[in-house]
């Protein structure tokens, strides 16, 4: 299967060459070994063709698609899974962004995960990659990096994973609202503290939404959602104390 995707890689750039003569050979051979290098990571082929024709149709530069393969490459190489990169690269073409926001969004993927593993050093398998990928989706997600790793490094050897999964999963559904960081930051301290955070916890930025309808402030939320954690409450009893139900949160 590799070794198919390498050939439509080749032809690929051959068409490019073809119909714009005018692109530096220097770059074609540059994005040509880089392509070679990210198709035996296990890679998904439809990925890297689809920034091929992005290529050759002229939308982003060989330069650009460079760039864009730098960050993946980078991470694929120092042995870590690439599926996400690639995910995020495909949204991006997808929705027609610009190469330039693109290869911004791919290096801070890069670096969060990168100083992630850092924070993470020789528990890795302790932890497990869904405790890794929560967390990187916190950080990607606007949770301020340094937060993230000092959790880990904190929490590590005396919370269970699942909490800290959980926590990071609130954590990044709450950044996608918006939330105060300094309160979301409350909130989460208070959760891996308790050690009462369930997978319930990450739907809570529906609870946000409905109470901000009210005039409730972030402040005031973090209050009530640091007092329900400290009590081993659940959502459900988070939603209560904000004066909703069940269903008029769905």
């Amino acid at each position: 299967m590799r070794f198919k995707h390498s050939v439509n890689f080749i032809i690929l750039l051959i068409i490019a060459i073809v119909l714009y003569p005018g692109v530096s050979k220097a770059n074609t051979a540059d994005l040509e070994m880089k392509i070679k290098k990210i198709s035996e990571c296990e890679a998904e082929g439809k990925s890297v063709d689809r920034l091929l024709a992005a290529v050759n149709s002229g939308r982003i530069s060989e330069n650009d698609a460079v760039n864009i393969i730098e960050p993946i490459l980078d991470i694929c190489e120092q042995g870590y899974p690439v599926k996400i990169y690639l995910r995020k690269m495909d949204e991006g073409l997808g929705k027609k962004i610009p190469a330039p926001i693109i290869i911004s969004a791919l290096k801070r993927m890069r670096n969060n995960y990168l100083s992630i593993q850092e924070a993470v050093s020789n528990d890795y398998n302790a932890l497990g990659e869904d405790m890794i990928a929560s967390a990187t989706a916190a950080a990607d997600s606007g949770v301020n990096i340094d937060f993230v790793t000092t959790c880990i490094t904190k929490y590590k050897g005396n919370r269970d994973p699942a909490v800290l999964t959980n926590a990071f999963h609130t954590a990044r559904a709450l950044a996608e609202t918006g939330f105060n960081q300094q309160q979301l930051e409350k909130i989460i301290t208070a959760a891996i503290d308790s050690g009462n955070i369930d997978a319930s916890w990450k739907y809570v930025s529906r609870v946000v939404a409905a109470s901000r309808s009210k005039g409730i402030s972030d402040s005031a939320l973090a209050t009530t959602a640091i007092k329900i954690l400290n009590e081993n409450k659940t959502l459900v009893d988070f939603m209560i104390a904000l004066g909703f139900s069940e269903r008029s949160i769905n």
